[in-house]
């Protein structure tokens, strides 16, 4: 049996039918468009291409769903996908544009790799990721945009730390984060889990874990939570105070119950290790308020009943410093045992500084190796072993008025790790000096370094407080790297003031030796110096370095009596081939020698500056750099190259001045000398530049001749070359340019 529809039922039909497919051909075209401006968005942003696989918006739920997000590196890393996302959901639910407030329902990241990878050139693919000049970067800092998240879950998700410098890795692997939070009142609560493997050269495979819960409310963040290494537990509580207004305080209480502690057949543990931080001011601008910090073990005893390896700890340790209207730094414990067979350090300490004391009363002795908990956990741990021996009896008092410290403080450590052993390092102390001697021996640093501090006595009176520091370091191995980090904006260092102030003087002699410094595959060798330093004078002798086949050597001194000041200088480079800075990325040669020397004087009296003097001379052989700085002006070379050329200064009483020379860059021509007057700060520098026609297109005759001016004298012209005389004159601190033609 058909049914017949009537004219206006079809109608109806025909009408939803071609809404829907508009709404599907619109999706697609949304879908699309998204992804494509997603994409670009992203690639303007970022020193890396970014791809989307597929994109999809459900007006009905308003969730979208991104699929196949890959980053792929460039330059080093064009090879290497360092970041891909299987899929990721979101699901938004509100968006405030008064309070600039983005709510999601849920954010589900699934099966994402990331890998953070160092190149042979000692790059890291993570390094500048953002470009500098992207408008991005600008507007994501002013951008003051909150973002709450109901539900955020991450699962299966991959990290590999890849170092091709040393073919060491790591992976961290099966991560899974669930976080899921409300606002209450004012409030926001959340309770999260977390869990992973991590797989390291050192560790082995190891599984961790992390749930709690955590509170925002007043701007103070309480959290608690519970973390596990291999099912063992530590409990973690920590408050953090962020309001503005006052000093940031905090809060922070580990402590791990060894009762807890899986249950192995022949291993018995039992007893509590606890850590407890407070500080005020720490995460501020101002100067740190007040650290306190205890770290105690009651009654922590581990046993191996097959080996009879036993471990037994008990005490309580407190640290201390404050900084109000007098600054504090204590240090001091209860009767302490650690004790392991017949090795134990039994006694006490109690150590407090400030600004006009020193007072010391302890009474410690004994040798410790932690290497008894590898035997106890029979090498499943693989933890550093340390050695401790420690003898200290020192007692009294040291101020301004007398030095009543009796007795010494002597402590002997060993470390050894498969990263790093320390065989020695050595402290002691007593009411006359303090001696650090320790040798290092890793991957990266291999020497010694010793400490003396002398004239103890003196620490809170007129005298001379000395210090002698020696280093004797046969090789430091530093990762290639191009480009140096951004250090930020550091803010609040003008505010901090010393933490102490003693009343003394100090002299310092700071002797350095290392036999190489190798940086990625390169060596600067045999450098060597004394650095002194006492109050009026601060000096540099016996410096040297060798950079490839080229030797910097010198002095300097800086000397000051009464109003006076004399600067002395005498530095030379010999032979420095620019090419032991090439690389893959840098292409460089050249020869570089400098002769400096020069003693300047000043002083409120002006006739002093009559004793300046000083000769100054720069030779350059076969310079040439790759670059794109000339294609941007539109020059069709990627050479800047400078033919052989000296320059020559004198400094003569109140004059520095620079010798006429002339100067080839390519096919350009620059003459120049120069002038600056000390007294009056006043320079004069002439520059004439012979420019052919192919390094100017119309734009930059255009703006020069915008800027220029009619010259007085006559200026040599030549056929397709332009000529131009820039004068600077004015002072070195406000300088003044004219241009003319």
């Amino acid at each position: 049996m058909s049914i017949k529809l009537k004219r206006w039922q079809k109608i109806t039909l025909i009408s939803i039918a071609g809404i829907l497919a508009v709404l599907i051909f619109f999706n697609i075209w949304l879908n699309n468009f998204l992804r494509k401006n997603i994409e670009e968005g992203f690639n303007s942003v970022l020193n890396a291409k970014v791809n989307i696989e597929k994109l999809k918006v459900n007006f009905f739920t308003g969730s979208v769903n991104i699929y196949g997000f890959s980053i792929t590196g460039k330059k080093d890393f064009k090879n290497d996908t360092i970041a891909y996302l299987e899929k990721l959901v979101l699901k938004p639910l509100s968006y405030d544009s008064k309070t600039m407030s983005l709510d999601f329902r849920d954010i589900t990241i699934s099966e994402l790799n990331v890998k953070s990878i160092i190149s042979e050139n000692g790059n890291n693919c993570w390094e500048n990721i953002i470009k500098e000049d992207s408008t991005a970067r600008k507007e994501a800092e002013n951008e003051n945009l909150k973002l709450f998240v109901e539900n955020f879950t991450l699962e299966n998700a991959n990290i590999e730390v890849i170092d091709r410098q040393t073919n060491k890795n790591q992976y961290f692997r099966k991560i899974n984060v669930r976080i899921n939070s409300k606002k209450e009142s004012g409030k926001i609560i959340s309770d999260f889990s977390s869990d992973c493997l991590s797989v390291t050269d050192y560790l082995g495979e190891k599984s961790f874990s992390v749930s709690g819960n955590l509170k925002y409310e007043n701007n103070i963040i309480d959290a608690a939570a519970v973390l596990k290494a291999d099912n063992f537990p530590l409990n973690i509580n920590l408050k953090l105070n962020v309001d503005s207004v006052s000093l940031i305080a905090s809060e922070l209480n580990i402590d791990a119950d060894f009762s807890e502690l899986p249950v192995t057949e022949d291993i018995i543990s039992k007893g509590k290790l606890k850590l407890k931080i407070s500080s005020s001011g720490i995460f501020d601008n101002n100067p740190v308020k007040s650290i306190n910090a205890v770290f105690s073990a009651d009654s922590l005893t581990l046993l191996n009943t097959a080996s009879n390896k036993e471990l037994f700890a008990d005490f309580n340790i407190a640290f201390n410093y404050y900084n109000s209207t007098h600054r504090d730094i204590k240090i001091y414990s209860d009767e302490m045992l650690l004790s392991s067979g017949d090795e134990q350090i039994k006694g006490f300490i109690n150590f407090c500084l400030n600004d006009s004391v020193l007072a010391a009363d302890s009474d410690i002795a004994g040798s410790f190796g932690t290497g008894v908990l590898n035997e106890i956990f029979e090498d499943v741990t693989s933890l550093p072993v340390i050695n401790l021996n420690v003898s200290s009896g020192i007692k009294g008092n040291l101020n301004a008025k007398e030095n009543k410290l009796n007795g010494e403080f002597l402590t002997d450590i060993s470390f050894f790790s498969k990263q790093a052993k320390i065989p020695e390092f050595t402290v002691a102390f007593n009411k006359d000096n303090f001696k650090l001697n320790t040798f290092i021996c890793s991957d990266l640093l291999t020497g010694r370094f010793d400490y003396q501090l002398s004239g103890f006595e003196n620490i809170f009176k007129s005298g001379t407080l000395k210090q002698l520091i020696n280093t004797d370091i046969s090789s430091i191995h530093i990762p290639a790297t191009n480009g140096m980090a951004d250090p930020g904006n550091i803010t609040g260092l003008e505010n901090e003031s010393p933490d102490f102030r003693f009343p003394v003087k100090t002299e310092t002699v700071f002797r350095l030796s290392v036999d190489s410094l190798v940086l990625g595959q390169k060596a600067i060798t045999n450098i060597n110096a004394e650095l002194k330093y006492c109050p009026g004078l601060a000096e540099i002798s016996n410096f040297n370095l060798n950079i490839g086949s080229g030797i910097l050597s010198g002095k300097a001194s800086y000397t000051k009596m009464n109003d006076n000041m004399q600067l002395v200088t005498d530095f030379k480079l010999l032979d420095l081939d620019l090419s032991f800075f090439a690389n893959d990325s840098v292409d460089i040669a050249g020869i570089i020698s400098f002769d400096f020397q020069n003693t300047v004087y000043e002083g409120p009296d002006t006739t002093i500056y009559r004793k300046n003097k000083g000769s100054n001379s720069l030779k350059i052989k076969g310079f040439h750099v790759k670059t794109g700085f000339l294609r941007e002006y539109e020059i069709d070379e990627d050479y800047i190259k400078i033919e052989d050329t000296e320059l020559y200064a004198e400094l003569n009483a109140d004059m520095f001045s620079i010798s006429p020379a002339d100067i080839k860059i390519n096919d350009a021509s620059i003459n120049l000398k120069g002038e600056y007057n000390i007294l009056n700060n006043s320079i004069l520098v002439p520059v004439l530049f012979d420019i052919p026609d192919k390094y100017l297109s119309s734009k930059i005759k255009l703006a020069i001749s915008m800027f220029s001016e009619s010259s007085e004298k006559r200026i040599p012209e030549k056929e397709k070359r332009n000529t131009y005389l820039l004068r600077i004159g004015g002072t070195i601190t406000n300088p003044e340019y004219k241009v003319f033609e």
